[in-house]
């Protein structure tokens, strides 16, 4: 790392790192050690800190909470940028601005005793506010770009850095993705600003974000070991004995009977995958796929990374999959 940079990083008094192994750091421990990783804490240092590794031909990449970030040990940059100590938030009439490393679950759970409705469906969304409107994340028909009212970017074109305040429509939203995520726009978000609407019935509103919470600890795995989903969508395909050979025929023949009558019990989707999985040949995947959910892959052990390739190819042969909802860093 260039020891300029380090000294300028010093002297604004904003805390770094030096070599650190990112297995200690990611959310399912996974990654290289890198030459520096940085941590602003405010949006103030955040904005120095882009602007410094920008003019300096750093290459650097920025993250929140890493809860749907899986990089590679072979991934290579030369500096990393944690939003985790960007925390601060505060209330001002019908609207709450947020540093871009707010844990949304917290904010939300929050704004849900506040009586704010639209936050019911995010109370266990892992993740900061940021990662959330750059991919936007959405639960249980909540979504936190349905609130965004404005946010603070900095854009990136070129060899200029321009800070302003943009509107929702600059993010170009689409399911589960928006122009940043598709990188067809090259942005840092410091700050978020969302819109609050009150409700009369917060004890309705609180029963609501608890039986959602229910919901997706009886459909979601903990946040150990996972990211959560691995593609934005899923649509199971017809059973069909063409790429699974001939000789696999009654097997199909007797899933389509068991699907008829057993499709919608939970027990039978959970042994069904395990079915499948031994029926397409990928029995070693079995350990490290979600007994809760298909969609949901587990890092166990240091075997998981070749196991999330075969993975892959599984899901595609048995479902129609959507983009990965994942950022997967290589």
């Amino acid at each position: 790392m260039d020891e300029n940079i380090i000294k300028k990083l010093a002297l604004a008094n904003v805390e770094y790192q030096c070599d650190v192994s990112m297995k200690k750091k990611t959310w399912i421990h996974r990654g290289p050690i890198v030459p520096i990783f940085i941590i602003p804490k405010t949006t103030e240092e955040l904005e120095f800190v882009i602007r410094l590794l920008h003019d300096a031909g750093i290459c650097y990449k920025l993250i929140g909470h890493t809860s749907n970030l899986y990089m590679l040990d072979t991934y290579q940059v030369d500096a990393i940028v944690a939003t985790s100590k960007l925390s601060s938030y505060y209330y001002n009439g019908n609207i709450v601005k947020c540093d871009t490393g707010v844990n949304i679950s917290r904010l939300s759970k929050e704004c849900v005793e506040n009586g704010y409705k639209g936050f019911e469906g995010l109370v266990g969304l892992p993740g900061t506010v940021g990662a959330a409107i750059v991919n936007n994340a959405s639960c249980f028909k909540c979504a936190p770009s349905m609130m965004l009212l404005s946010a603070t970017v900095l854009t990136i074109e070129g060899n200029k850095i321009t800070k302003q305040i943009v509107r929702k429509d600059f993010f170009q939203f689409e399911h589960r993705s928006s122009a940043l995520k598709r990188h067809e726009k090259n942005a840092i978000i410091l700050e978020v600003t969302f819109e609050l609407n009150h409700t009369e019935n917060i004890k309705e509103l609180k029963a609501l974000a608890d039986y959602n919470i229910q919901r997706r600890k009886d459909t979601q795995e903990g946040k150990a070991y996972n990211l959560g989903s691995v593609f934005s969508s899923r649509k199971t395909k017809p059973l069909g004995t063409f790429s699974l050979g001939v000789s696999k025929a009654p097997y199909v023949f007797m899933l389509r009977v068991a699907d008829y009558f057993f499709r919608k019990k939970k027990f039978y989707r959970l042994k069904r995958n395990a079915f499948l999985l031994r029926l397409y040949g990928y029995k070693d995947v079995i350990p490290y796929m979600s007994k809760k959910n298909s969609n949901c892959f587990m890092w166990l052990d240091d075997s998981a990374d070749a196991a999330f390739i075969r993975y892959q190819e599984f899901m595609n042969k048995c479902y129609d999959c959507g983009p990965l909802e994942i950022e997967i860093l290589k």
